[in-house]
């Protein structure tokens, strides 16, 4: 098995705060936060499942989840 990346300790790596607002959604409507590794179209992966009671919204991203690259949220 190679590795190609190094290890990162996930206390010391950055989190990434991601808001949003759920206001004017009908009641009972759910907000996804995507992560995507290009910008071309919404096929990405979902991190995160909220309702919209959680308004405003917000989602404390731990980076050292991620592999290295580039990302897109959504």
């Amino acid at each position: 098995m190679r590795v190609s990346e190094m290890l990162v300790d996930p206390d010391s790596a950055p989190t990434l705060n991601i808001t949003w607002s759920a206001s004017g959604l009908p009641q009972y409507s759910f907000i996804t936060v995507w992560v995507d590794t290009n910008n071309s179209g919404f096929d990405g992966i979902p991190l995160k499942r909220f309702t919209n009671s959680n308004n405003p919204g917000s989602y404390a991203l731990p980076t050292a989840m991620l592999p290295t690259g580039n990302y897109y949220f959504y």
